[in-house]
């Protein structure tokens, strides 16, 4: 806080305040990693926050190629204020095995960004199918066309 004090010559003393803004945001995953498949649809939650002392718009993203939605992208929240958003993921079929990292933005005040990650151990998976066609049976080789 600023303030600012006047003396005069009578010992009268003068105060000026001024608030100072904070502009702050919080982002907190609450679901630990998930296993999971190419394909699989996931869901987890995180909390947003805001510690700071005024109101905030924030907007959420994904960065990266999978496909993620949110069920609240853009937020508003009052000082001291918290939301729970749902954030849905399908498995990228462009996953790497093993753990993948997807980050999650809040962006508010047009520029100011935080970010909590979400984390996907993508495990092995078949894709397999078969077409059957003629069959025709040569001594020992069998052929399908």
């Amino acid at each position: 806080m600023n303030s600012t004090f006047n003396i005069s010559s009578n010992n009268f003393i003068n105060a000026v305040f001024k608030r100072i803004n904070v502009d702050k945001i919080n982002m907190k995953t609450i679901t630990p990693t998930i296993s999971a498949y190419v394909g699989q649809n996931l869901t987890y939650n995180i909390s947003v926050s805001n510690v700071g002392n005024r109101p905030e718009t924030v907007s959420l993203e994904a960065t990266g190629t999978w496909n993620v939605t949110f069920s609240d992208k853009s937020l508003t929240l009052m000082p001291g204020g918290n939301k729970y958003v749902l954030v849905h993921v399908i498995v990228s079929d462009r996953a790497s095995l093993g753990m993948n990292t997807i980050s999650i933005r809040g962006i508010y005040q047009n520029s100011s960004i935080v970010e909590t990650n979400i984390y996907v151990n993508a495990y092995a998976y078949h894709n397999i199918s078969f077409q059957w066609g003629n069959t025709y049976i040569n001594g020992n080789n069998i052929m399908i066309h």
